[in-house]
């Protein structure tokens, strides 16, 4: 009888793998059709994202959005330099918030004479103030601050 019961034993053993194989193949079955559902509806949003990114008016020129992040003149927006992240920041801020009066800018002193006149430029048409930190007392309009008060203005010096 031990062998009529191992054999049994083996007989039940087999039929339940065959019914749990057959369980996990419906399984994926299932989901691979649910996730080619899901292949399709991605395609889709990734095509009205495109759609709507190309008709989006960007506030710098060469600014884009890639899956690799923001891109600035086919570069990735990190890799351009202090000055062009902040203008391209201040023109982002400035568009977002039109009603915006003033800007603070802390790393002015990043900035070339180029750099300071586009960020004038930038301010002007957006009808905003801005405000930037630099290093020096020479700058036309500067209001010169020590130990947290105004020691002077460059009007006055």
């Amino acid at each position: 009888m031990g062998r009529a019961d191992t054999a049994a034993r083996w007989q039940a053993s087999s039929e339940q793998i065959n019914r749990r194989r057959a369980d996990a193949e419906a399984s994926i079955a299932t989901l691979g059709g649910e996730a080619e559902k899901l292949s399709g509806e991605i395609t889709e949003i990734d095509q009205i994202k495109a759609q709507m990114l190309a008709a989006a008016t960007m506030p710098v020129e060469g600014l884009t959005f890639t899956d690799d992040g923001v891109m600035l003149a086919g570069v990735p927006l990190a890799q351009a330099s202090q000055a062009e992240q902040l203008r391209c920041a201040l023109a982002v801020s400035m568009r977002q918030s039109p009603s915006l009066g003033d800007v603070w800018v802390r790393h002015g002193s990043l900035l070339d004479s180029r750099s300071l006149q586009l960020l004038g430029e930038l301010a002007i048409a957006n009808g905003c103030r801005v405000w930037v930190e630099r290093v020096g007392e020479l700058d036309e309009g500067a209001i010169i601050i020590r130990d947290g008060e105004i020691a002077q203005s460059s009007d006055q010096a």
